[in-house]
């Protein structure tokens, strides 16, 4: 068994335990060789604590990114309803099979998949983008300049759709690559407190193994819920074929 294969969540139970005067604090007290330790073990455990409030904290730059990402969207999806609508419409109220032919095949040009775009992930709206221009024929650019509503060419709405795709994709990139940054130091920082933890209460099992005043009473209080917890932890890396450790990297 090793205190590596512990959860996160297992060693901030197990030392809040030892560091809490009302639990088992009173125990290294008791053991002039054991008491030292204490200051080594809540300094491991604040650790722990510190670490997870690094990890949970947004910094003010993916926030920067997130708060343009979600405006970018809302612009995208709000374009992509207008102009869907708009032509879906313009093909129900003329009178001319055409006409509305012409209005339909420039709908299906920019909305293959109809306005589901709005649903799926910003890299796939901002890739649709790159492909509608594409797709788009002569005539249905032609058709767009001619088309106006409010006083505003449908193909400026057109344009401004497919800007806001384009920019969703660019932020999307910079978003992800700077939540990988910093989920890999956060990442670091988690492997380092947890180290520390480690270190420390090997530094009381080395003590209380070698301290012959120790009583069973004691080992019981101290190390019971540890021991019960690496045999749990033993158990499920059996299970898995991992460690508490990677299992939350993972996640």
């Amino acid at each position: 068994m090793a205190l590596r294969d512990l959860s996160t969540a297992s060693m901030v139970s197990i030392t809040q335990a030892w560091v809490d005067p009302e639990r088992e604090r009173p125990v290294f007290a008791r053991y002039p060789r054991l008491s030292p330790w204490i200051a080594d073990i809540e300094t491991a455990h604040s650790g722990l604590h510190e670490v997870q409030e690094t990890i949970c904290k947004t910094s003010p730059e993916l926030a920067e990114l997130n708060e343009r990402a979600a405006f970018l969207d809302a612009e995208h999806d709000r374009k992509v309803r207008g102009l869907y609508d708009v032509l879906t419409g313009l093909a129900s109220l003329t009178d001319s099979p055409g006409e509305a032919e012409r209005f339909l095949t420039l709908r299906s040009e920019l909305f293959p998949s109809g306005r589901s775009i709005v649903r799926r992930s910003y890299l796939d709206q901002a890739g649709e983008a790159s492909l509608t221009e594409s797709r788009l024929c002569d005539g249905s650019r032609e058709l767009l300049r001619g088309i106006v509503v409010n006083g505003t060419p449908l193909v400026k709405h057109v344009e401004d759709w497919l800007r806001a795709a384009r920019e969703l994709g660019e932020v999307e990139a910079a978003r992800t690559q700077r939540a990988q940054e910093e989920k890999a130091r956060s990442m670091v920082s988690l492997g380092k407190a947890r180290q520390a933890w480690i270190d420390a209460v090997k530094s009381v099992l080395y003590v209380v193994e070698r301290e012959p005043s120790f009583t069973d009473e004691d080992r019981r209080r101290l190390l019971g819920q540890l021991e019960a917890a690496l045999a749990k932890a033993e158990a499920k890396k059996r299970a898995n074929g991992k460690n508490a450790a990677e299992v939350e990297v993972e996640a």
